[in-house]
């Protein structure tokens, strides 16, 4: 058999066999490569030498070539004669004259395992990723794969549907088929696709897919996603030849000892940008540069016979560019040694050089990266054991690569002891899912310990073995300090916040229940004949009493604003009711101190309901016209309320408190709304109080996203306002929700009538609050029934009916909430009877608690008779 000169030019593995499996011509390369003789590959078929796992794919590579195929383009290995495989990458063609199949191998065991070192840098330069979640139909795109689609990740949420249509029909030929195998079997595919992108531009794509099975189903299906479209257009290019000349798209250049060209093909013609006929005859030094005329230089001093010489060198076009070319030499001397001819095959690899030099920058840019961020790569062959660590991980872990080698061994012994189950476990989730992902210490030589986070993903084989481990170790000790510190602030703060809350509640029971048999005894005792000295008395204890409640309660209130823990409980209430509320508590205040309380003036227009917190604004009201009747010696004040469309479609509620009083110096407005502030000593002196009515009110009205100011000049009264953004109820929302009924001072009990008398069940266990809440509720007309603790209560319902249940929160036995959840859980009308809490407890978010447990209003102690009277008629006019 006869090859052409070119055959053994080439430092590709070229080959001619029978399609029976027997190699018939060999280059000399295949020697060097692997190992063996001409001789040796020749004398058995080839599948001998070819890696199990590749045995089939290269007989079905045959196969088409039998079929008619023109070209077949596949991968396999090679087994090398001292052992191990080498990965050869083909191009083959049957020739219909003497049907023998005429191939090209190149050796890309070197790129195989660059691919896999450098699978990291891959996926972060164009290599995407999905997943789809079975069980919810979720599908998920990278970034990366988001643009392969020309997709935005932004606004584009991609569907299982809109995956599929961007293939065109030529395309399901393959993957219909792959993908109902991944589905009924689990078996993963990867395919070479036709694309087209949502910008309408065709292309070509590596889809991949696995499947997670359980039970023999697919739970969830990932991969990844590849524009392969310039991979195609080269291996395109290389299989548009019919021949071995054609197949290696190369450029052949053959020049005289003078450097005159003899022959040149059109390739070579096209790479120079020279006409065919021009180039023939011509001076090739012409389009050499430096290094190409030292390579000259060296081929007429020291002609080497029977020798292929490759070198990378630049070449120069006729119009003056440059590129750069890959050059295989082979001399022909005559019998004394001479140069006759050079003969030269030449490949354009200009991109390929500018791709290196890119993935070279990027290798380095990627190394820095890593090593700032503290991130090294590593690989390990499960087979062999093998270990492969980037060098920072050699930092990362104290060791000196010149000293260490890699293993298993060094790693398992640097993680800390108490570690190492944590680290066991990951891996053999690892060998299920895939996935190794741990955090965990590890111990330096010098006895310095760091905190790794290892991220790794199992790969296998076609069989499903597991074949290799590759992942990333990123130190993170300043981050895990940081968490640390963190945790320990946070359970400072919590046991801080705890403590807190604990005395909060704990003073707000101690003091508040005997201040409700204070207050309540003495407004009783002011309901008598007294004489006017002992009225008097009377008088200034409970003005005494209610101003320590007022210091209690604005305490309280503000320790939970300053925690944050300000809650709304946004539901439809009427504002004029609420304006007049305050009006109505406040004004046997104001009646005191001689002053006019007028009542709320309300603009028009003034939306009647709105969804806003009627508890919280009640508080910020009494605290303002509470401070406006306490600087008011004498004339009014006067409360107005107005509002203003917002652009969101809600309204902006104004409400301004206007009095005739001293006024407010210069001086000190920048302390008004600052905690436990009155402006200066005298004040305090003169007007009592605990400085903090302002600074609950600005906390308050912040919380609902308002504002808060005033409007003063010394002796000329001031105007204290507050804006706050409220919605509209649906049509059909009634105000008559749940209110909690703020504590506030001991005022006459107006009678009921007969119509409004209601039969109540008292459960309360202090003696004192018994005797009072019976004399409040008798006073007004009511019937009043005792339990003395939750289980009495409950047993109370069931015996007979009452309008309502008045329940004490804190009662031995059992507490008011269990009671309730039992009142709740009887059948029919016992367990739908309105029920208020009694409580002494003002805790932050305790009123939720009560809400869940079925009570209807909160009323807290010290108990206002008006309050109380309100919430008991609001309740008996709801329906139950």
């Amino acid at each position: 058999m006869t090859t052409s000169p070119f055959f053994h030019l080439s430092l590709d593995l070229m080959s001619v066999s029978s399609a029976d499996g027997h190699l018939l011509a060999l280059n000399p390369v295949w020697e060097s490569t692997l190992g063996w003789s001409r001789a040796e590959l020749m004398a058995a078929r080839y599948f001998a030498f070819v890696h199990p796992d590749d045995v089939e794919p290269t007989v079905r590579a045959t196969q088409n070539l039998a079929r008619g195929e023109a070209v077949v383009a596949f991968e396999n290995r090679y087994r090398h004669k001292r052992g191990g495989y080498r990965w050869l990458q083909w191009n083959a063609a049957r020739n219909e004259a003497d049907g023998l199949i005429y191939s090209i191998a190149r050796d890309i065991t070197r790129t195989k395992r660059l691919e896999t070192i450098n699978r990291s840098v891959e996926e972060t330069t164009g290599v995407g990723s999905w997943e789809i979640d079975l069980a919810t139909g979720d599908l998920y795109w990278s970034q990366a794969t988001h643009g392969i689609h020309g997709t935005d990740p932004e606004t584009y949420r991609p569907k299982l549907e809109d995956g599929l249509s961007f293939y065109p029909p030529e395309a399901t030929r393959d993957l219909t088929p792959a993908v109902e195998r991944l589905m009924a079997e689990g078996t993963p595919y990867s395919l070479e696709l036709p694309f087209i992108t949502a910008g309408g531009r065709r292309t070509w794509v590596r889809a991949t897919s696995h499947a997670e099975m359980r039970d023999g189903k697919p739970v969830r299906v990932y991969g990844t996603f590849q524009d392969i479209s310039r991979e195609r257009e080269e291996r395109e290019k290389l299989l548009a030849f019919k021949d071995i000349v054609e197949l290696a798209n190369d450029g052949i250049w053959v020049v005289d000892a003078a450097g005159r060209t003899l022959y040149a093909n059109r390739r070579m013609a096209e790479m120079l940008g020279y006409p065919l006929e021009e180039l023939l005859g011509a001076d090739s030094t012409a389009s050499l540069l430096e290094e190409g005329l030292s390579l000259v230089a060296r081929h007429r001093a020291e002609p080497l016979s029977d020798r292929a010489d490759r070198d990378d060198i630049r070449l120069r076009r006729k119009d003056g560019s440059v590129f750069w070319a890959s050059i295989s030499t082979r001399q022909r001397v005559d019998a004394d040694g001479r140069l006759i001819s050079c003969t030269a095959l030449v490949t354009d690899i200009d991109e390929r050089k500018r791709m290196e030099l890119e993935l070279e920058h990027s290798r380095a840019r990627l190394e820095e990266a890593q090593a700032i961020a503290c991130l090294g790569n590593w690989e390990v062959d499960l087979a062999t054991g093998e270990l492969y660590w980037s060098d920072v991980i050699f930092e990362i872990f104290g060791l000196d690569r010149s000293r260490v080698t890699p293993s298993l061994d060094v790693f398992n012994a640097a993680v800390h002891p108490e570690d190492i189950p944590a680290v066991r476990a990951s891996e053999a989730r690892a060998a299920e899912t895939g996935l190794h992902d741990v955090q965990h210490r590890v111990v330096r030589p010098d006895g310095t310990i760091r905190w790794v986070h290892e991220l790794a993903r199992m790969e296998r084989n076609a069989a499903g073995e597991r074949t290799r481990l590759i992942g990333t170790v990123q130190d993170i000790t300043a981050q895990k300090r940081v968490e640390l510190d963190l945790e320990a602030a946070r359970r400072l703060a919590d046991d801080a916040n705890r403590a807190k809350s604990e005395f909060l509640a704990t003073m707000s029971h101690e003091i508040r229940t005997p201040m409700n048999g204070v207050l309540g005894m003495l407004g009783l005792l002011l309901d008598g004949d007294l004489t006017p000295r002992q009225r008097e008395h009377a008088e200034l204890a409970r003005h005494s009493a209610e101003q320590l409640l007022t210091v209690v309660n604005d305490i309280l209130d503000f320790s939970r604003a300053e925690a944050g823990r300000i809650e709304l409980e946004i539901v439809p209430c009427r504002v004029p009711d609420v304006l007049e509320e305050v009006v109505a508590l406040l004004r046997s205040q104001a009646e005191r101190q001689g002053v006019a309380l007028n009542p709320p003036v309300i603009a028009d227009g003034l939306p009647d309901t709105v969804l806003a917190d009627p508890t919280r604004l009640r508080q910020i009201l009494f605290n303002l016209v509470g401070n406006a009747l306490k600087f008011t010696p004498a004339g009014s004040v006067t409360i107005r309320a107005g509002h203003r469309p917002l652009a969101d479609g809600r309204v902006e509620l104004h409400v301004a408190v206007e009095d005739t009083g001293i006024g407010v110096d210069p001086s000190i407005r920048g302390r008004l709304f600052k905690p436990f502030s009155q402006g200066d000593s005298s004040t305090v002196r003169r007007f009592g109080g605990s400085g903090l009515g302002l600074a609950i009110s600005q906390r308050l009205v912040e919380r609902m996203e308002g504002r808060i100011g005033f409007d003063s000049a010394p002796g000329r009264g001031s105007t204290f306002w507050f804006s706050v953004p409220v919605a509209l109820p649906p049509a059909g929302a009634a105000p008559c929700g749940p209110a909690m009924v703020p504590a506030g001072t001991a005022s006459e009990a107006a009678p009921a009538d007969a119509r409004s008398a209601l039969r109540v069940l008292l459960a309360e266990d202090n003696h004192i609050n018994q005797k009072l809440m019976r004399a409040l509720l008798d006073s007004a007309g009511h019937r009043v029934d005792v339990a003395a603790n939750g289980r009495e209560a409950v047993e109370a319902v069931q015996r007979a009916h009452y309008d309502l249940v008045l329940m004490d929160v804190q009662m031995p036995v059992m507490d008011g909430i269990a009671a309730t959840r039992a009142i709740r859980a009887l059948p029919g009308a016992p367990g739908r009877t309105p029920i208020i809490a009694l409580t002494a407890d003002a805790q932050h978010g305790r009123e939720r608690d009560y809400r869940d447990a079925g009570m209807d209003e909160v009323v807290y102690k010290p108990i206002d008779a008006k309050a109380l009277l309100a919430a008991l008629e609001r309740l008996a006019r709801c329906p139950a």
